[in-house]
């Protein structure tokens, strides 16, 4: 047995004679749907008394409230009524808190783990095992970090963070008595008892913010707490640009992408008198997503003069597509140019980048469609069925008859999207599939995404071939 298996057999022998004592395990985890207050107390011998006050929540009703007495779990109960109180304490702790907290907390139904003094490593493992498994699965922790010292309070977000993940539990409140030790007997009088939520509610929203970053995705939570907390209607509708983003990548619908990525754009000048912290949230997505999606956007801003700072940067080009007539009052049609193909190439770049092929697959189809659209001159209807359904039927007669490079490409693109898009029932996808099916295909696109890049202009500059009359007037998509 190595010392980690041994310090964990140690502590669960001395959680069984705690048990004995208290008539719960210290390992017993709390009922699902609870509202737990969880906590440390130290083991000073001196109990100083105070009146601990908590002020008013924003947005709250009613008169602060305050409560005097040495112990300040006692103060948060009254103020917030657990259905459970969960109080982890050393040895020493015990000894000095036990018998204040079977008599004192007695209507919150209190709990005592026992934990080891944090000194090593495979302590400070079971102090947040012990944490983790006394959070409320799919309840509502409140965290007093009061007497969390050393180690202990970075050992509770941790474990906080686990549980959020993994037993959902919801963080109400995080608190803290600012207790002055080396205050005077006036200012040891009153405590406040601090509310760390704001805090809470950052970290909460970068992870969302995260998530969008690296999967496109911003969730419903992320889009619940901004709103809640700004209740401003420029925040709430640069969050909603934010969602729309991701539910157009997602989707890959390129004109909601483009019209709520310029809708962000607009919004973040106005944003410049929010704190630091919340401002550089959206500004980073907005600047990850330009970046990424719009490059030659950024290639533009003169050299020396590129700022992490989306607001210093020229307005994306609106995109009201198909349908300028129906896009945003005053917005320039999305014209069918050269910036078009660098940012549909770059979007493919994305969604590789991102790992979502199927989504890439398309892009790139339909790129190659939109390029023998260019050739035709076919630049003003471009979303149009109709048009579009010219360019899709010419693909065969242009790569089988005349050898087009375009038409040839646009054919390679149909190879890893039939295989995805038929879920492998067909004897080719079943045959791929044996073979590291994700990777064949990301480099099948990855491939063809360099060759668009490399042959662009080139392509761009090409002579149009000659449509068949099935390609002019046919009905029947390619």
């Amino acid at each position: 047995m190595n010392s980690a298996d041994r310090a964990r057999t140690d502590a669960r022998k001395e959680d069984t004679q705690t048990a004995s004592r208290s008539g719960r395990t210290g390992t017993e985890e709390t009922q699902r749907g609870k509202r737990v207050l969880v906590g440390f107390l130290g083991n000073r011998q001196d109990k100083d008394r105070t009146r601990y006050v908590l002020s008013k929540a924003p947005g709250d009703e009613g008169e602060e409230r305050s409560w005097e007495t040495e112990m300040i779990t006692e103060a948060l109960c009254r103020f917030f009524a657990p259905d459970e109180t969960v109080l982890f304490l050393t040895k020493k702790a015990r000894e000095v808190w036990e018998g204040d907290i079977v008599t004192r907390l007695a209507s919150w139904n209190p709990r005592i783990v026992d934990i080891p003094d944090g000194q090593s490593e495979e302590e400070m493992y079971d102090i947040m095992a012990a944490v983790v498994e006394a959070m409320p699965e799919e309840g509502t922790a409140l965290l007093d970090i009061t007497h969390g010292f050393r180690s202990l309070p970075a050992l509770m977000l941790f474990a906080v963070f686990y549980a959020m993940a993994v037993k959902k539990t919801d963080v109400e409140s995080i608190l803290y008595g600012a207790f002055r030790f080396g205050g005077t007997e006036e200012e040891r009088a009153t405590t406040p008892v601090l509310r760390m939520d704001l805090l809470l509610y950052l970290t909460r929203l970068a992870q969302g913010f995260r998530t969008f970053l690296d999967a496109g995705i911003l969730p419903s939570a992320a889009v619940d707490l901004a709103k809640r907390k700004w209740k401003s209607p420029l925040v709430g509708k640069a969050t909603d640009s934010i969602a729309g983003m991701g539910s157009a990548l997602r989707t890959g619908l390129v004109p909601l992408l483009h019209r709520r990525m310029g809708n962000l754009d607009r919004a973040l000048p106005e944003m410049k008198n929010l704190p630091r912290l919340e401002r550089l949230l959206f500004e980073t997505v907005a600047c990850s997503y330009r970046d990424a999606l719009f490059p030659l956007t950024a290639a533009t801003e003169p050299a020396g003069e590129r700022t992490p700072c989306a607001t210093e940067r020229t307005p994306v080009r609106a995109f009201s597509g198909t349908m300028a007539s129906e896009g945003a009052p005053g917005a320039p049609e999305q014209k069918l140019d050269r910036e078009e193909f660098e940012r549909e190439l770059a979007l493919a770049t994305w969604y590789l980048e991102h790992n979502l092929l199927p989504q890439a697959a398309s892009m790139l189809r339909e790129t190659g469609v939109n390029l023998l659209l260019f050739r035709l001159g076919l630049t003003q209807d471009w979303f149009c069925k109709a048009t579009r359904g010219i360019a899709e039927r010419a693909v065969k007669d242009w790569n089988e008859v005349y050898g087009d490079p375009v038409a040839r490409w646009i054919t390679q693109t149909q190879h890893p999207r039939n295989w995805m898009s038929h879920m492998g029932f067909s004897e080719e996808a079943t045959d791929i599939a044996k073979k590291n099916p994700e990777e064949k295909i990301r480099n099948t696109l990855d491939r063809l995404v360099q060759e668009m890049r490399k042959n662009l202009e080139a392509w761009l500059a090409l002579a149009p071939q000659p449509l068949s009359p099935s390609s002019r007037n046919g009905d029947e998509d390619a």
